[in-house]
């Protein structure tokens, strides 16, 4: 990607294409300025703030699968992770 012609254009080109799918995320860490202790900081939080719900498939809902089969019905099926009790998909 970065041996591009326009890398910076490329890579926007490419965050507006992946943006709807983006969206589907359940939580979201925006990293831009954060270090790699911070981001994992705040994924450590995430994850004690949803063990913590006493309802988490309200965070992580597994049945967005046919919304992304909605917006490409030509993709694989999704990949279900089991994990624990908030199994989520790999889009």
């Amino acid at each position: 990607m970065l041996d591009a012609i326009y890398p910076l254009d490329q890579i926007r080109a490419l965050k507006h294409t992946r943006q709807p799918v983006y969206s589907l995320a359940d939580w979201t860490v925006h990293t831009d300025r954060l270090s790699v202790e911070q981001v994992a900081a705040e994924v450590v939080r995430a994850v004690r703030l949803l063990e913590k719900s006493q309802e988490p498939d309200a965070f992580f809902d597994v049945s967005g699968a046919p919304l992304r089969h909605s917006l490409n019905p030509d993709l694989p099926p999704p990949i279900l992770v089991a994990a624990g009790p908030w199994p989520y998909n790999v889009v």
